[in-house]
């Protein structure tokens, strides 16, 4: 008769939602995956497949099934049991839900008080989907908790990039918006939230004396509190970084899942209204559950259009700064573009002369540019351009604080001011660039962020228009070609860097019947590199163009992405936007991390370098994609090469490895190899010197058809 016996499970979650789990003679399973009789989906620490129930004899039996953190019943630990009437099950870590063995009757059912309280809580979720505009979802947020709560007022904080918690929005029981100062609140109680990450509930007051007598509360005459972290769940893998895995530990046992906390909400009432219960805590905890993933997916949301909107913003400058290589005619394109993109109402550009020691402050006045001469050391601007860091003053009060220090006279008119540097493809400060009183508010991070990203390129383009100018002032070229190749002579780095441990050298011989090769050093920091050599395609003043444009867009795009592929999928698609048609170039980008001795790299389209291996293995760097500038959207993947004494890296352009003979022959992969061979033991400037002679020798009779260029990368 052992079938026809029945007993239940009886489940009760955080909020106090209960339900039952009829047992009988069939098992019923327990664990993570929806497939299970009991499934817990969000439970880290219940395994796949973590228990069973049997019937066996008349007796329903509880198995362990080998799960990582165990099966319990009343607090101890089994592998099998047979339950009695009341015993309280648990599985793995799983404290927040109750669950119960009984054998009387199915007695468990939702009251009309809960079902009503859930279907509040969905309605309130569905309304929280319906927008992802934050200040809505914010206000829709504080509005649900205090109808819900039937809080007298609240507030909510969200933590911002510095780490740090920030008011967002307060308001009352009459939707009245409440300012920072008319919302004094008790900070003992967010203090504590913060720093546990717990929620917090005090009843009365009076109960509690280490806040009774903190002068908020006395002042405030609060009765009851309540505070409850915003919080998102992220699963991790240890080996791919953040992502969505539905897995609570890897084969070690590791947990893989943690909770953000990504803000708080607080609310409270005075004397005259009733004091919280555990019971108003789990409904707040409840409804914060949802808020937080709608605050979460709005903020995301708000992040990617500020995101999208600097890219914009940068492809649109790039565009105007590519447009011409006049100087005066590019200054006045940057201060448009800051005093634009900042919403401020005037701009002003600073540019060294070292010569004369002054700064040459350039303004728009009637639609031209004006210049007036500044001391080195004379304001923001001197400031910024001796210590090499951004100034952000937010108010009319820190504008004349900082003035008054600065041997300027104090100027009532600016409200608010944002300056920071700009600097050569060096690192070296070439001025500095000024924006003043922002329509509405101070100017904040994202209008620093934009600043700085204008910057970049800005710099770039006015040293290109300097050296242009320089060239131009000079020589007085009368053909394309000399001037193409005077151009590309000044964007090449003087002299390859010195990097402890590593003997690097570069050579590049110019044909002058095209447009040619270029490579660079970019320092991206005190231990990275990025090394690039690329080849244009086409001659004369365009390819000298495309040159400066790529080498513009790299300096700048190295300086903001780290990784390779990233630096040349943005480098395609601004050289695809800013080029004309079937204009490109092929390019290998890499970083050299001197510290960790290790080499990434992306290879578009170009001849792929070739590693020689301290044991005599080669290995060819072809990873990467399509060339730059002819097709949009191109994706380009990337490699890493753990680097180590003895290796020796050579990039190289196809001026070397097709260099032809009398007999038509090319001088191939095979021949670079061997001469590297031959000369490994010798310095980095010897074996560019020896592959450049192999390289004549090979084509003595010839005329050279091409730009050759070495670059040997030695590790010591």
């Amino acid at each position: 008769m052992s079938e026809e016996r029945r007993a239940y499970l009886i489940i009760e979650d955080a909020h106090g939602f209960r339900r039952t789990v009829e047992l009988g003679p069939e098992p019923c399973t327990i664990g993570r995956r929806s497939q299970h009789t009991v499934s817990f989906p969000s439970e880290s620490t219940v395994s796949r497949n973590h228990a069973t129930i049997v019937l066996e004899e008349g007796n329903f039996i509880l198995c362990d099934q080998e799960s990582t953190f165990g099966t319990y019943v009343n607090d101890q630990q089994i592998k099998n049991q047979t339950l009695v009437n009341g015993d309280e099950i648990r599985f793995g870590k799983c404290h927040t839900t109750k669950i119960f063995f009984n054998e009387e009757s199915k007695i468990f059912y939702f009251s009309s008080e809960n079902f009503e309280l859930m279907k509040k809580i969905l309605q309130i979720s569905k309304a929280l989907n319906s927008s992802l505009v934050l200040d809505q979802v914010l206000q829709m947020v504080l509005d649900a908790v205090l109808v819900v709560t039937l809080a007298e007022r609240g507030f909510i904080m969200l933590k911002g990039e510095d780490g740090a918690f920030h008011h967002e929005i307060a308001r009352n029981t009459r939707k009245d918006t409440l300012s920072t100062t008319d919302f004094q609140i008790s900070d003992s109680v967010i203090d504590e939230v913060q720093k546990t990450g717990r929620s917090l509930i005090i009843r009365d007051i009076k109960d509690y004396s280490w806040l009774e007598t903190k002068d908020s509360i006395i002042a405030l005459e609060l009765r009851s509190i309540m505070c409850v972290p915003l919080k998102v769940i992220h699963f991790t893998s240890a080996s791919a970084g953040e992502t969505l895995i539905f897995s609570d530990t890897d084969s070690r046992g590791t947990v893989l899942s943690y909770d953000e906390i990504i803000g708080l909400v607080y609310v409270d009432n005075r004397v005259s209204n009733k004091s919280f219960t555990q019971i108003d805590l789990d409904i707040l905890e409840a409804l914060c559950s949802h808020a937080a993933i709608s605050i979460y997916n709005s903020r995301l949301i708000l992040d990617l259009a500020k995101s999208e909107k600097l890219s914009t913003t940068l492809v649109d400058a790039s565009k105007m700064l590519n447009s011409t290589l006049d100087l005066n005619e590019l200054l006045k394109i940057i201060i448009e573009l800051a005093t634009r993109n900042l919403d401020a109402a005037k701009s002003t550009l600073y540019l060294l002369d070292i010569d004369k020691e002054i700064m040459r402050a350039q303004t728009i006045e009637g639609g031209q540019i004006t210049e007036s001469h500044h001391p080195l050391d004379r304001g923001v601007a001197g400031e910024v351009v001796s210590k090499g860091q951004i100034i952000n003053l937010k108010d009319q009060a820190s504008v004349q604080s900082f003035l008054s220090t600065t041997n300027r006279a104090d100027d009532q008119t600016i409200s608010s001011l944002l300056c920071l540097p700009l600097k050569d493809k060096l690192g070296r400060i070439i001025g500095a660039i000024e924006t003043i009183n922002k329509t509405e508010g101070p100017f904040d991070i994202e209008d620093e962020k934009m600043l700085e990203a204008l910057s970049i390129h800005a710099s770039l383009a006015i040293e290109n228009a300097m050296l242009l100018k320089e060239v131009l002032e000079k020589r007085k070229l009368e053909q394309e070609l000399e001037v193409a190749a005077e151009i590309q002579g000044t964007l090449l780095p003087e002299h390859a860097p010195t990097i402890d441990q590593y003997d690097i050298h570069a050579l590049t011989v110019q044909c002058k019947q095209v447009g040619g090769d270029y490579y660079d050093f970019i320092p991206l920091d005190e231990n990275r590199w990025g090394i690039t050599v690329a080849d244009i395609a086409g001659k004369g003043i365009p390819a000298a163009l495309l040159m400066s444009n790529l080498q513009a867009t790299l300096q700048a795009r190295a300086q903001v992405d780290f990784g390779p592929a990233a630096v040349i999928t943005a480098t395609n698609h601004l050289i695809f936007l800013n080029s004309t048609a079937n204009k490109y170039a092929t390019v290998f980008y890499g970083v050299l991390d001197s510290q960790q001795r290790t080499f990434s790299f992306t290879n578009a389209g170009h001849n792929p370098p070739i590693l020689r291996r301290s044991d005599g293995e080669w290995q060819e760097l072809s990873c990467g994609g399509m060339v730059v500038g002819l097709f949009d959207k191109q994706h380009y993947e990337q490699n890493t090469l753990e680097l180590k004494p003895g290796d020796i890296v050579l990039l190289f352009t196809d001026g070397a490895s097709e260099a032809m003979n009398i007999d038509n022959e090319e001088f191939g992969l095979e021949r670079l190899k061997s001469t590297l061979e031959a000369h490994k033991d010798q310095t980095a400037v010897q074996i560019c010197s020896q592959l450049y002679q192999a390289v004549e020798d090979f084509e003595k009779g010839m005329d050279r058809h091409d730009d050759l260029t070495l670059l040997v990368l030695k590790v010591l």
